[in-house]
């Protein structure tokens, strides 16, 4: 069985200078300093649990309000893949020509100069 290691305290836990250090933040609300947007949640929270938001009828109005969005998403979802499964229109299908045929000629004019060859002589 392999040996436990515990590594060694520092002197300033040892000594409790650790412990007295994250009292004292805790007590004049260091945290809050460093992360200022905690107090903003925190805020918003104790609002809206005064406004009655984590209530149990509130909490079944969000949930039967979600499934019905779930649904509303689904039928959504199964729409966009009928649009997929659809052919290309002729606009994208042009598109793609040209920018097919752009590509080659750039290819067809610059791979002679690199080579030192004109190609139009």
């Amino acid at each position: 069985m392999p040996r436990l290691f515990l590594r060694k305290p520092s002197l300033s836990r040892a000594l409790g200078i650790s412990k007295l250090k994250s009292s004292v933040t805790r007590a004049t609300g260091g945290r809050a300093v460093r992360n200022p947007k905690s107090l903003l949640d925190n805020a918003s929270r104790r609002i809206k649990y005064q406004a009655g938001y984590y209530s149990t009828p509130m909490k079944i109005g969000r949930a039967l309000k979600s499934s019905n969005s779930k649904s509303a998403a689904y039928t959504k979802e199964q729409n966009n893949l009928k649009l997929a499964q659809e052919p290309t229109s002729t606009r994208g299908l042009i598109k793609a020509t040209l920018i097919f045929l752009l590509l080659f000629l750039l290819c067809m004019f610059s791979l002679p100069f690199i080579y030192g060859q004109p190609f139009i002589r």
